[in-house]
This record gives structure tokens, sequence and C-alpha cells, in this order.
């Protein structure tokens, strides 16, 4: 696995240990662009979240607004016991802090 790879599982996990169960690529990349860590490119992310559910490491499901249906659809990923489990094990580790990822100190 690469290491933004290993990134964007952890940040999925910081979301969720904030009540945030569901992101997309957007969000993502929205929340580390304040992070104080190497910024990641919207294409990197979404080639990420790619590979990462092909491995079964995250679930995602297209979504379209059931008001407006001419707004093109949003695939929302989440973390699967297995992505969460690697996700534990990374080095790095994020907290979220109101709208963006913030790496946590090293120990």
């Amino acid at each position: 696995m690469v290491r933004n790879e290993v990134r964007i599982l952890s940040a999925a996990l910081a979301m969720l240990r904030d009540g945030t169960s569901e992101f997309h690529g957007y969000r993502l990349v929205k929340a580390f662009e304040d992070s104080g860590t190497p910024k990641l490119a919207m294409s990197t992310v979404y080639r990420c979240l790619s590979r990462l559910e092909s491995r079964g490491m995250l679930a995602g499901e297209w979504r379209m607004d059931p008001d407006d249906p001419t707004v093109r659809p949003v695939r929302f990923f989440h973390l699967t016991p297995e992505g969460t489990e690697v996700a534990k094990d990374a080095d790095e580790q994020f907290d979220v802090v109101g709208s963006q990822l913030k790496l946590r100190p090293a120990k």
C-alpha cells in the first residue's frame, strides 16, 4: 500500500471517530488542505479511493440528490472492518479539528 493510501485510511478513521462515518473525495482534499501535512491532489485522492475500494478497505456508493436530479451523483465511501484495522495500525494518525485534519503529535 502506498503512503497516500495509508494517509487516506488514517483520515477516514479520524473522521469516523469524530462521528463522520461517510465521506467523499472532495471532503478529504479540503480536510488535508490545512492539515500541516503534504496536500493531496484531487486526482491522487480519487485514484487512491478507487484502489482502496478494490482491495476491500473502503466501500462506496453513488448517490443522487433526490431534490435535484440534474446534479451529478456523488460517490460516498466508508471504512470496512479490514480498512479500519489497517488504519489503526498506520503510522500517521489524525484528529479532526473543525473541518480540518490535524496530524497527532508523535508519542
